[in-house]
């Protein structure tokens, strides 16, 4: 929609995404992103990239990709120059959280660069980019515990831990705040 005249909004485009959307998310002036469930696999994610670039408004689908798990919102996407970073929930005999780093510099034909594993039978919960940075709240229901993951993204190709936190309960929201982070979670004490 053009928004020029806020009274009289006009409609440039539209495109059709088979299955359910669970989130749409606006990474850069070049890039839009739909997740939608996976239809063969209601479990994994797929993550559809969209050029916007085109000043009259039209819209067009370069590629998919199809993460490992469940992405299950927007703060779990970051687009830094042409390296997008997604994080899903994988579900294998156990929980999973994965970090996976792809290649947009064609964005046609996105490759993948590297991955992390995190949180082995935790919940993934809160996640929030900061530059070179993301922070990635998982918890483990019998630890009863919010580890607080931070993971240097500098490297695409080697995302690596640098630091964890541990909690108790979880964080459903994490904004940073300068050299602080604030977090708003559940607290599992009294």
């Amino acid at each position: 929609f053009d928004l020029a005249d806020p009274a009289a909004p006009v409609k440039r485009d539209t495109l059709w995404f088979p299955g359910y959307g669970s989130d749409v998310a606006a990474a850069s002036d070049r890039f839009f992103f739909v997740l939608t469930q996976n239809p063969s696999q209601w479990w994994n994610s797929i993550v559809s990239i969209i050029d916007i670039s085109d000043p009259d408004g039209s819209m067009r689908t370069l590629s998919s990709i199809y993460p490992e798990g469940y992405v299950q919102d927007k703060f779990k996407l970051n687009v830094s120059g042409d390296v997008l970073t997604i994080i899903s929930q994988v579900r294998t005999t156990n929980l999973l959280t994965k970090l996976q780093t792809f290649s947009l510099a064609d964005p046609a034909r996105p490759k993948s660069l590297g991955e992390l594993y995190l949180g082995l039978s935790e919940q993934l919960y809160a996640t929030r980019f900061d530059g070179n940075r993301v922070y990635v709240v998982t918890f483990h229901v019998e630890w009863r515990m919010d580890p607080l993951w931070v993971v240097d993204l500098s490297n695409p190709r080697q995302p690596r831990i640098v630091g964890e936190l541990q909690v108790p309960g979880w964080s459903t929201y994490i904004h940073p705040l300068g050299d602080r982070l604030v977090t708003i979670g559940i607290d599992i004490t009294n």
